[in-house]
């Protein structure tokens, strides 16, 4: 699935790949063709032992990836996540570059996120006059705090 959105001056692309072999390689072909609705950056993160992994970087999709780097997500279960990114919220830095992984009560979750959140500064304010501790400018890091704070077990498929 490739999810594509675009407003004045903005774009970005997600790509989500589930296939029997090399999902991460499938992602990474995804986002080559995707590269010119974001240039700024490329990650993609997938699964291996229940633990998440991911590789992001700066740069087009063809600097940020080569085969080696490929080859280290290793994958047990047959999806990835991609994305490739121009920035419409937060600044241009590597703590920016999506997919974001982050561990908490549950387990991990791998996040990225196409758009804006148009409420990002309130829920962002709200979560840390609670206690939050934000790593990064992106609105989409306000996802993963609401994840967090869910007393709901998230769904596992199946």
């Amino acid at each position: 699935m490739t999810m594509m959105m675009k407003s004045p001056g903005r774009s970005v692309a997600l790509s989500e790949s589930t296939a029997t072999r090399k999902p991460p390689c499938l992602s990474y072909l995804a986002l080559h063709a995707l590269q010119h609705r974001g240039q700024e950056s490329a990650g993609i993160v997938s699964v291996h032992n229940n633990i998440l992994q991911s590789i992001t970087g700066v740069g087009l999709v063809s600097e940020v990836f080569n085969e080696s780097k490929l080859d280290q997500l290793h994958v047990d279960i047959a999806i990835a996540i991609g994305h490739v990114r121009y920035s419409t919220a937060g600044s241009s830095m590597l703590k920016n570059v999506q997919p974001f992984v982050a561990g908490y009560r549950f387990g991990s979750v791998g996040v990225a996120h196409n758009g804006n959140l148009v409420n990002y500064k309130a829920l962002r304010n709200k979560l840390e006059d609670n206690g939050s501790i934000f790593n990064t400018t992106s609105d989409t890091e306000v996802v993963l705090h609401v994840i967090a704070i869910s007393k709901h077990m998230p769904y596992r498929g199946g």
